[in-house]
């Protein structure tokens, strides 16, 4: 019985009271919905059975979900009252009472029959009992049919001006059948690679001939055109990347326990064409009564509607203006039976909050897409396209427009992967740029400009940030998420997904949610502000340089790889304290070491073979021999012998020093341990040790 009722509180959401009656005549669904799958997380726990509530509590959602909502709010369109509509609501409200009245007669005349002493009040009570039944069912049927009267106004088919607010596309029905076909066909091929243990090899379609494996994990589907006419150009397909499927059950499973979810990610990396389209493919496989494709590019709302008697989706399209959109009784929508996928404009202002659960996917501006998603919404980061995706993808993407102007336009597969790779060294796998001349060109453009004016403006605390791939301590107020794109690269700071599809890891909140590369043409330009800005430190101020360096290092500029992750900076008190440190400190280690005050040859370390120190001035700088010694004796590489020379015992030690300058000078010398008229001042013998432990100096050097 429980089974039946479950059935009945999730589709069609119980309408009225009477399914809970007559339970026993529905079926269980043989596919999930969004809320039974809120019901299963929120309420029943995970691996919880669905059908072990208890009546209470599925009158308590049947209650929530059969009320009305918004007060009558829903009767205005456009700001004209429809009486028409008001009537029916009015009559709803009473078959709605008379049904509340019917039950309390009801339950009072079976309390009367089951307390009965005797067993002629027995009977008496039975009939009325049995007359109270009949009436509470007749009751049910009027509330039913006040129901359908009042859908018929609210739902949009007619308002007060009888202008129609949604009008029937017949002839994109296909459309959601298509979406639903490609989404077995996805699944298909997605248990054929689990099956098999191995990715598939590129060329494998699925049974029905709707989705091709075009390799290393990128569906094509090429039944299933966006629906947005930006993605569109130049391609009547969808392609879905491992990530935009993962994404696309995380954003569904997210929207069972909030309200609203945004995927935001890097521009250009296929959250509209794919990303949306796989979210809406979720959407319609749960069962989902209705569906909004809200696209303020081609300024169009749709609406996926499941015709309960058929279990086909038909398909609408909004007359109103498309701000209007969270007026309509669907977006009014706040028992999880209405889902909207908003894909914003590229500029200006839009509406997206609705009462309905809604869900966008949003380039990573905060101010204009996500601020204050976190009061009552998830922000999740979407990961940008591998290169191997990437180039798996050249077959559906490259077009007559990819090529450079006057190249050939199809030239071979060699050659085109070729180009994509040297485009993506530049500005990344944004499939957008890379796979169109023009706009590739005009990413090039705005990176380099960018970068320049940036860099121009920072100070050099901000510029030592930038440039290694932090936003810093001055911007730690914004979110990580909205980094400028055409400066950095965002990915999710957790890329895992496998396991058991937890979305929660994807959230942006706190640095570590999100991961930030300065994109190469940025860090190109960024350097030589960076330059121009180091070369301003004289003499003088050889300690703020010097904190500058160390701040860079701890940042992830790596005086000798140029470029590693952020490290744990270590600052030993002593001189011995730093040897102790090197003796064992290893590049895997993470951390960078900043020697104590007079500590011989070096500043930073990063191991004991990857060392630094910071010289300021236009002119050669120079190492001591004897701080050499000093170094290879105190980290017990070498020995001293009794003649003063020094003696590597261990004979594969190799340390590369690095020289951090403000300018351009590139001369460096070991120093002399004596000069030539400290020499000619010491007896032949003390010259000749003098000279011979110099040597084996030098040799080391």
């Amino acid at each position: 019985m429980l089974q039946h009722a479950f059935r009945a509180v999730v589709k069609p959401l119980m309408r009225s009271a009477k399914t809970f009656a007559t339970a026993s005549k529905f079926h269980v669904p043989t596919r999930r919905t969004l809320f039974t799958h809120q019901v299963n997380r929120r309420v029943l726990g995970h691996g919880s059975s669905p059908f072990s509530l208890d009546s209470t509590m599925f009158r308590t959602l049947t209650t929530d979900a059969s009320g009305l909502t918004n007060n009558g709010s829903q009767e205005k369109q456009n700001g004209i009252f429809d009486p028409k509509t008001q009537v029916a609501r009015d009559a709803l409200e009473n078959a709605k009472t008379a049904l509340s009245e019917a039950e309390k007669k009801r339950d009072a005349a079976k309390e009367k029959w089951i307390n009965a002493t005797d067993e002629e009040t027995k009977r008496v009570f039975l009939g009325v009992f049995k007359d109270a039944q009949e009436a509470v069912k007749d009751a049910q049927e009027a509330v039913k049919d006040a129901q359908k009267t009042y859908d018929l106004h609210v739902r949009g088919l007619a308002n007060g001006n009888g202008q129609r607010i949604w009008e029937r596309v017949e002839n994109m029905d296909s459309y959601p059948a298509e979406l639903l076909k490609a989404y077995h066909g996805t699944k298909e091929l997605e248990k054929l690679e689990e099956e098999l243990g191995g990715e598939l090899a590129p060329g494998t379609w699925s049974s029905c001939g709707n989705v091709e494996h075009l390799g290393a994990g990128v569906f094509h589907a090429p039944n299933t055109p966006p629906i947005d006419t930006d993605s569109s150009q130049g391609m009547s397909s969808t392609l879905t990347r491992r990530e935009t499927r993962w994404m696309a059950r995380a954003t569904t499973d997210a929207l069972s326990v909030k309200r609203r979810v945004v995927v935001t990610g890097q521009p250009g990396s296929g959250k509209t064409r794919g990303g949306a389209t796989a979210t809406i493919q979720e959407l319609l496989a749960l069962d989902t009564k209705s569906v909004l494709r809200v696209g303020y590019k081609e300024d169009r709302v749709y609406k996926f509607e499941l015709d309960d008697d058929t279990g086909q989706y038909t398909t609408w399209k909004f007359t109103g203006p498309i701000d209007s959109w969270t007026s309509t009784p669907e977006a009014q929508d706040d028992i999880g039976d209405t889902v909207a996928v908003v894909d914003p404009p590229e500029s200006g202002a839009y509406r997206w909050m609705a009462p309905c659960r809604c869900a966008k996917l949003v380039s990573n501006n905060e101010k204009k897409h996500f601020h204050n998603v976190y009061k009552d919404g998830e922000l999740l980061v979407t990961q940008m396209p591998t290169v191997e995706e990437t180039l798996a993808a050249i077959s559906a993407l490259w077009t007559s427009n990819t090529a450079h102007p006057g190249d050939e336009k199809e030239p071979s597969n060699e050659a085109k992967e070729e180009e994509i790779r040297r485009r993506i060294k530049l500005v990344g796998t944004s499939w957008r740029n890379i796979f169109n001349w023009v706009n590739f060109e005009s990413e090039v453009t705005a990176i380099m400009d960018t970068a320049f004016h940036r860099g121009v403006n920072l100070t050099p605390a901000e510029l030592r940030t930038y440039y290694p791939g932090g936003l810093g301590p001055t911007t730690e107020s914004r979110s990580v998420a909205s980094a400028s794109s055409k400066l950095f690269w965002v990915n999710p700071g957790n890329r895992g997904t496998s396991g058991d599809d937890d979305w929660t890891p994807r959230r942006a909140r706190g640095k570590d949610s999100v991961e930030l590369v300065m994109i190469p043409l940025a860090r190109a330009v960024l350097s030589e502000t960076l330059t121009e800005i180091l070369e301003t430190w004289g003499n003088e101020q050889w300690s703020e340089f010097e904190e500058a360096c160390f701040r860079m290092m701890v940042d992830g500029l790596d005086t000798v790889a140029m470029q590693s992750s952020p490290k744990t900076p270590v600052k030993p008190q002593s001189i011995s304290e730093t040897f102790d440190l090197l003796k064992t400190l290893r590049d895997d280690d993470n951390t960078v070491v900043r020697a104590s005050k007079n500590f011989p040859v070096l500043d930073f370390a990063t191991s004991r073979t990857a060392i630094s120190n910071a010289k300021v001035g236009k002119g050669q700088t120079e190492t001591a021999m004897n701080a050499l010694a000093s170094f290879v004796l105190g980290i017990g590489v070498a020995t001293e012998n009794e003649d003063g020379t020094v003696k590597m015992e261990d004979t594969e030690f190799k340390a590369k020093l690095a020289i951090l300058r403000n300018s351009n000078a590139h001369k460096h010398k070991l120093k002399p341990l004596h000069t030539q008229m400290e020499l000619k001042k010491m007896t032949p013998q003390e010259r000749a040790r003098a000279k011979k432990r110099q040597q084996s100096l030098q040799d080391l050097w």
